[in-house]
Formats: C-alpha cells, sequence, structure tokens
C-alpha cells in the first residue's frame, strides 16, 4: 500500500480528532492532566491486539518501546496543556512543522544523518511558517510575538514528537508492525500510571470521574477511539515509509485543520471559538503555505 496515502488518512482522521480534543478540552474535560491521563488509560486496550503478532523483542527493545510509549503521552499533555489555551489552528502547526526540525536532530544525533541544503532551506520555511501561525496581538505580547507561555507547550510537545517518532521508526526496524506499536501502547499506559505517582494529581484525576456522565464519557470514548484510529495508521505509514517524509506530510492535516475549524466556527461559535477574520485568515493561509513549501522541499 502507498505510505503516502496512508498518511494521508491519518492526518484526516487525526484533524477531526484534534477538533474533538479542542471541543473536550474547552468544554467537558478542562484539565490538560485528566485528558492525558485518559488517553493513557484508553491505550491498554492495544492489548486485544495481543494474539495477532506478538513477539517477545528482548530486554532492550521491550525497554525502548516503554519508554516511547511514556514519551508520547508526555508529549500529549504538552499538546493539550496548548490546545487549552490556544486556537487548535495555531498550536498545531507549530506541533507540526517544528516535529520535522527535532526529527531531522535525533536522526543525526543518533543515526548520524546529515543535512543537505535543501533540507535546510525546508527547515527555515518550517520555523518561519510555525511562528508566523502562532502570531497574534495580545496584551501580553509584544509587538505580536507570541508570550513565552503561549509558545513554549507547542515547542516542548513538538520536542517530545520527535523524540517519539525517531524512537518508534527504531522499534519497527526491529520489531514486527503491530509488536512495536503494542508495547509502545503499554508504554502510554504506564505513562498515565506516572502520572498519579503525586498526590495533586490523584486528587485531581479522581475527582473528575465524579463530574463525567455517560453523554460525556461517550463522546471522550469516541473521540479517543478516533485518535486510536489515526495513531494506528500513521504508525503503519512510518512503519511502510520515511519518518521524516511521513512527518512532512502533515501539510495537509493543516488545511483539515483549517477548513474544519472555519465550517465549526461558523456552524456552532458557542462551541467551537475560533477567531475568523480576513486578515486572520490570510495570515493563517500565508503561515500554511510557507510550512507547505518547506514540507514539499523535504519531499523532494
Amino acid at each position: 500500500m502507498n505510505w503516502i496515502l496512508v498518511a494521508v488518512a491519518a492526518y484526516f482522521f487525526g484533524a477531526l480528532s484534534f477538533i474533538g480534543d479542542k471541543l473536550i478540552l474547552s468544554r467537558i474535560v478542562t484539565s490538560p492532566l485528566v485528558y492525558a491521563f485518559y488517553a493513557g488509560v484508553l491505550s491498554v486496550f492495544a492489548a486485544l491486539l495481543f494474539p495477532f503478532d506478538m513477539i517477545w523483542p528482548g530486554t532492550a527493545q521491550f525497554l525502548l518501546s516503554l519508554v516511547a510509549g511514556v514519551i508520547f503521552l508526555f508529549a500529549l499533555l504538552a499538546l493539550f496543556v496548548a490546545l487549552k489555551s490556544g486556537e487548535v489552528s495555531r498550536v498545531l502547526p507549530v506541533v507540526g512543522g517544528l516535529t520535522p526540525v527535532f526529527v531531522y536532530l535525533g536522526s543525526y544525533a543518533l543515526l548520524g544523518e546529515q543535512l543537505t541544503f535543501m533540507q535546510t532551506v525546508a527547515l527555515v520555511f518550517l520555523v518561519v511558517g510555525g511562528v508566523l501561525i502562532s502570531m497574534e496581538r495580545a496584551p501580553w505580547s509584544f509587538f505580536g510575538i507570541p508570550a513565552w507561555h503561549n509558545i513554549l507547550m507547542p515547542v516542548l510537545a513538538a520536542l517530545l514528537f520527535g523524540i517519539f517518532y525517531v524512537s518508534v521508526k527504531y522499534v519497527f526496524t526491529h520489531q514486527p508492525f503491530l509488536s512495536g506499536f503494542i508495547w509502545t501502547r503499554l508504554g502510554s499506559f504506564a505513562g498515565a500510571l506516572i502520572l498519579l505517582v503525586p498526590k495533586s494529581n490523584r486528587e485531581v484525576i479522581f475527582n473528575s470521574v465524579r463530574t463525567l456522565n455517560a453523554r460525556v464519557g461517550g463522546f471522550f470514548i469516541a473521540n479517543k477511539i478516533l485518535a486510536g484510529i489515526a495513531f494506528l495508521i500513521l504508525n503503519y505509514a512510518i512503519y511502510l515509509g520515511s519518518v521524516t517524509l511521513v512527518n512532512a506530510l502533515q501539510g495537509v492535516q493543516y488545511f483539515f485543520i483549517l477548513a474544519f475549524s472555519i465550517f465549526l466556527s461558523a456552524r456552532i461559535p458557542q462551541f467551537f471559538e475560533e477567531k475568523i477574520t480576513r486578515s486572520i485568515i490570510m495570515q493563517k493561509i500565508s503561515a500554511i503555505l510557507l510550512t507547505g513549501i518547506g514540507l514539499a522541499l523535504l519531499v523532494v
């Protein structure tokens, strides 16, 4: 199967899931910590795939797979914190634009890969596009440059996602796809258990259970199933092709997210608050084009 088509499908479902994440974080589960915890707990259901292609990969691969899963969960936590306070169509391009940068750096440090001139130019486009789409005028900003707390979490999320993608590609080169996928998912479950260590976290997480009803819980689980499908397909694309090129195709996800954001803001503004003006749309489109050029240069 063509890995490009697989990646596009993953980013389509991922865009839908991220829109759901924003809705849930804004209206239902307002704590990113709680949301990340539940996302990690649901990862345990990957164990249902045990009978299909599960192997014992050896102690080193087992530990690496678990650590990769833990890193992914903390990347999600940083992303959810960013989504809680920022617009989904601003946050995700920053994360997606910078993640390939960290993937390259990780590949260089761990695999000895060298950047070509074209790849270096591409990274410049990615960074400029990511910063442009995150800029907004606010009382705490200086000449439109986002405040540190607006950019710190997306950058941290991008760094952790970059580490995860490099790690999981290494895992997939030493294990069958489903086996590596299951072990990393169990690592995310272990990450959820780590979140329970601080007493303050346990109080927040356990108290949140009382506020969930069947309807809210059903919407949350449905969105996490959608996210799981997107993540499974994305991992399969990484398994089939280059982890860097798969990341480079995230530009398609930005277009999906922008389209969904505009549609929902017009249809249900009381639930989905996205600033939509002509100048903002032009800014976002310009930033997405810059990011898209960078991503295209990586693919060439």
